[in-house]
């Protein structure tokens, strides 16, 4: 797959998504090894949600290649379609966070409304994003009117503040979603 799937972003209050940046055997893929890698998954337990959550850089996962050219498309083109010029951080300030694959079971009752940012370890985190291996639930943003369908291979960037939080319904099957941040270094 390659970044030119990246098109316009429809942005509304700076959350975009782009529909299928990753076809569906991408996801499959990435579901197989997730699943074959699960002695080092790590069990989340946190106020909001539940889920096995894998670093996928640290597993060594060759798929992380395909994502960071896709992802650095995207950026551009959120950028643009924003207008944003002065406010984005230039090129020495920016840093990624790793990937990480999170598995929401379909027992659990989705995600409650939260935001990324809450501890002084995460404050460097200013863009979400969160890439659909599946579909079955909606990413809702609590304060806005924006409420997209999770399909796979589906990308939403959104600001991970205060003033964006968002909750994830229940899924209808298990949910596997790829959550990286862009942070200040």
């Amino acid at each position: 797959m390659s970044e030119d799937k990246v098109r316009e972003g429809n942005p509304i209050n700076y959350i975009a998504s782009f529909d299928t940046v990753v076809d569906e055997d991408f996801c499959s893929d990435v579901k197989d090894l997730f699943n074959a890698h699960e002695e080092n998954w790590q069990d989340v337990d946190e106020d909001m949600a539940k889920f096995k959550q894998l670093n996928i850089v640290e597993s060594n996962f060759s798929q992380v290649d395909i994502l960071l050219p896709i992802f650095q498309k995207a950026f551009e083109v959120y950028r643009e379609s924003l207008q944003i010029t002065y406010q984005w951080p230039n090129e020495n300030a920016l840093g990624l966070e790793e990937f990480k694959l999170r598995k929401f079971s379909k027992d659990e009752e989705g995600w409650e409304p939260h935001v990324d940012v809450g501890t002084q370890e995460s404050c460097t985190r200013y863009l979400g994003l969160v890439l659909a291996l599946d579909g079955g639930a909606n990413m809702t943003f609590v304060n806005t009117p924006v409420d997209i369908e999770l399909t796979p291979g589906k990308l939403i960037m959104f600001p991970s503040v205060w003033t964006f939080p968002y909750k994830i319904t229940k899924p209808d099957n298990d949910l596997h979603l790829i959550y990286s941040f862009l942070k200040y270094k």
